[in-house]
């Protein structure tokens, strides 16, 4: 069962082949015609809910809708992009399932016997360890997921879209444990 769970969590985060059908015809990369664009050197004026992008049809950049991008977002300030209604939320119930998890491991009558074993061998066995391992791993995560949020706003240029999927993967392997934690055999 432990070798089958390993498998799953670790064929989860392998890139799996998929198939797109686009309409549009893609942009390719920026390095393909990127002698060929014309260099952005900070002082361009932008309109408001606006955001550049690399265009391939003209070889230069555009100013195209906020969120009209796959990866562009609305440019946030750090403390918007940290504390604001749709991020906080994510990252206490993550931090709330990490503290959840730890108890719920360290008081089974097995890890207090010393007859069974934390499957992470990073957390260890003691209190101390599964909260400072798993503390700091979440500040940074939080951290990073702000940094990648904010964008520039000096430039208007919008951060990470999809910034909600980190804090999904730390909610979801603390609820992983659980779930293996609350199967196991007493």
């Amino acid at each position: 069962m432990k070798k089958l769970l390993i498998f799953l969590l670790i064929g989860s985060f392998l890139p799996w082949p998929g198939y797109a059908q686009s309409v549009l015809p893609a942009d390719p990369p920026a390095q393909v015609d990127a002698p060929k664009r014309q260099i952005l050197y900070g002082g361009e004026v932008i309109r408001r809910d606006m955001v550049w992008r690399a265009d391939a049809q003209r070889n230069q950049w555009v100013q195209v809708e906020v969120n009209s991008c796959e990866w562009c977002g609305r440019p946030l300030s750090w403390k918007q992009a940290a504390f604001d209604k749709k991020a906080l939320p994510m990252w206490l119930i993550a931090t709330g399932l990490a503290v959840a998890d730890t108890e719920y491991t360290l008081s089974r009558p097995c890890i207090k016997n010393g007859t069974c074993t934390e499957w992470n061998p990073l957390l260890g066995t003691s209190r101390a360890q599964h909260y400072g391992v798993r503390m700091p791993a979440l500040a940074v995560a939080w951290l990073t997921t702000a940094w990648l949020r904010k964008g520039d706003s000096k430039k208007n240029i919008g951060g990470m879209r999809h910034w909600y999927l980190l804090p999904m993967i730390y909610m979801g392997m603390p609820a992983v444990g659980l779930a293996a934690n609350s199967i196991r055999a007493r």
